[in-house]
């Protein structure tokens, strides 16, 4: 719909939540924040106008006037294919605003609809031009997990793809039994002291679902004292 070129995106896991698209544009390099804020809107699908796809308000009801350009691209052509129309379904256009209530009713059910089919990205993050992206190859501090290249968005999992941590064991007291999948690796921890591979416990630790131990206690008899920090 934007006009932007496959070769311009970029698409990174953030370490944590979300993903992080990149698009290096060079003609959308410089957008302003209330140009972006346009954009996200455009991508959430806010601020969908009835008289878009061709329903305007009059007096008291309605009139039904299919845009001359078309609805067959952009917002509209979505909007078109949920209500099951074309460029000649005026009257079927007709029956679907009068059986929403009218006017109003039909605008009501339209934000629904473009709340539905628009694309859920962070607008505070987007619309801001001063925010520094993550680094590739970072860890991030809610997960232990780093952000990542995705050069498959289909086959990248996370759980593998982005844990990068070694397999040298650390000593951690988990909050709750627990299962947890990394690295193809499943571990199921009880509410008890356990040893586990580093990027384990960075991401258990992260979470807030365990604490780093010292283990001299519990390894007393090879006489072996741990400590492990993380710094992310």
């Amino acid at each position: 719909d934007l006009g932007i070129k496959e070769k311009f995106v970029e698409i990174f896991f953030s370490g944590n939540a979300g993903f992080h698209f990149h698009i290096n544009d060079p003609s959308i390099r410089n957008l302003d924040s209330n140009s972006r804020a346009n954009v996200t809107d455009y991508i959430l699908g806010n601020g969908f106008m009835c008289e878009s796809i061709g329903v305007r308000k009059y007096r008291n009801g309605f009139v039904i006037k299919l845009p001359k350009s078309g609805i067959m691209t952009g917002w509209r052509k979505k909007i078109a294919s949920n209500l099951g129309i074309n460029q000649k379904s005026e009257l079927k256009l007709k029956n679907i605003v009068e059986a929403s209530g009218g006017y109003e009713g039909f605008r009501n059910e339209l934000n629904k609809m473009t709340r539905n089919n628009g694309v859920p990205i962070d607008a505070q993050v987007t619309n801001d031009i001063h925010r520094v992206f993550r680094l590739p190859g970072s860890i991030n501090g809610k997960s232990g997990l780093t952000k990542a290249k995705c050069d498959d968005l289909e086959s990248f999992n996370p759980n593998n793809d982005a844990c990068m941590l070694s397999d040298s064991e650390v000593y951690v007291n988990p909050k709750t039994k627990l299962k947890i999948t990394l690295k193809n690796n499943t571990f199921r921890l009880d509410n008890a002291l356990e040893k586990v591979p580093s990027y384990v416990a960075a991401y258990l630790i992260c979470k807030g679902l365990a604490s780093i131990s010292n283990v001299s206690n519990a390894d007393r008899d090879q006489g072996q004292k741990q400590d492990m920090s993380f710094r992310v």
